[in-house]
């Protein structure tokens, strides 16, 4: 059984509602509203950023390509790194951008790590959305994981 809520009112107003519809909202919405209380904001495309004077903290949501309609694959990816070592690789290589993504992995010495990593399993791991995806409950839970590993990997990032 569905909660009544924004879901129900778009799968009831909107049969043709994709899962890409409600990644977009979960990315948007579920996801940006959690990790606001853990200190970052939305950033460009499905990326967050963490602010601080001196390193990137950022953190990507990278959708599968074999993602569809009926269902998007994503995991998280993380970025912490010193933005001094950041300019400095960019002066090596000019294609980089401004600042890092998350979902673009770039090398030593840049720190990066796909959420998998930081977990006490140590295997990649992917979440689903559908279009009936409860993702309130997904982005609790991903925020969870976040302020569990990924703040404290960012934290030792910044410490090493």
């Amino acid at each position: 059984m569905m909660a009544d809520g924004w879901l129900e009112r778009l799968l009831r107003d909107d049969p043709k509602a994709t899962a890409q519809d409600a990644f977009a909202r979960f990315v948007t919405h579920d996801l940006a509203s959690r990790l606001m209380p853990l200190g970052f904001r939305k950033g460009s495309g499905n990326g967050f950023i963490r602010p601080d004077d001196r390193y990137w903290f950022i953190v990507g949501v990278q959708r599968s390509r074999s993602s569809t309609d009926a269902k998007v694959l994503f995991t998280i990816n993380v970025t912490a790194t010193s933005k001094d070592v950041w300019d400095a690789v960019r002066a090596e290589e000019p294609w980089l951008p401004r600042r890092p993504s998350a979902n673009t992995f770039v090398g030593s010495p840049i720190k990066q790590w796909r959420i998998g990593d930081l977990l006490s399993t140590r295997e990649d791991r992917w979440w689903e959305v559908r279009p009936t995806t409860n993702t309130a409950g997904l982005a609790d839970e991903i925020a969870a994981i976040v302020a569990r590993t990924v703040v404290p990997a960012m934290e030792a990032a910044r410490d090493s």
